[in-house]
């Protein structure tokens, strides 16, 4: 298996650690001086947990408030996102930073931000963790933490091709967690 985990052994797995990648983020929006940051999370039943779990965790690790009006659950759409945002600024109380669970969770966050007058990065900052496919297409270019999948196609494959060539299918799985990369765009100061 790759790209996901599978919840069991006895398989291969090649893929990218969701709870590490949040907490890298979150880390990096507090060392830019942020402390107010909203989470709107992808599907909690999936790797949305492990994000949200690394976001919390940073902010723990880092003594920053969690407010709880300011952790939205969704699911990894635009609409989430939307809804989500409209959700917290409903609040009267405004982050500095909305932490989304993918990029297309931060399409709608971005749409309901500027339905309210607001602008990216100026008023309120916008980051998530994702690939690049939404990250390139929002303006301005989203803040995100990359997951490099051609790199995870590559792994996959040279780990299949290993284990074919030299008779190994029935040997003990191997585990493989790839590094995720930070991409500084315009979506946050």
């Amino acid at each position: 298996f790759f790209g996901r985990p599978v919840g069991f052994s006895g398989y291969d797995y090649i893929g990218f650690d969701d709870y590490r990648a949040a907490e890298k983020l979150t880390d990096y929006v507090i060392k830019k001086g942020k402390t107010k940051i909203a989470h709107i999370s992808g599907d909690l039943k999936s790797d949305g947990k492990y994000r949200l779990d690394g976001f919390i965790a940073s902010m723990k690790k880092n003594k920053i408030k969690i407010r709880k009006e300011w952790i939205i659950e969704g699911k990894f759409f635009p609409e989430y996102g939307y809804e989500g945002f409209k959700k917290i600024h409903k609040s009267g109380n405004l982050p500095e930073v909305v932490f989304c669970g993918n990029g297309m969770i931060a399409r709608g966050t971005y749409e309901a931000i500027r339905e309210n007058g607001l602008r990216i990065p100026e008023d309120i900052g916008v980051v998530a963790v994702d690939h690049r496919t939404y990250a390139e297409m929002l303006h301005p270019k989203l803040t995100y933490i990359d997951y490099p999948t051609r790199t995870l196609g590559n792994e996959a494959m040279k780990l299949l091709i290993n284990k074919i060539e030299n008779n190994q299918l029935q040997n003990k799985p191997q585990n493989k967690i790839l590094d995720t990369y930070l991409v500084e765009n315009n979506s946050f100061i």
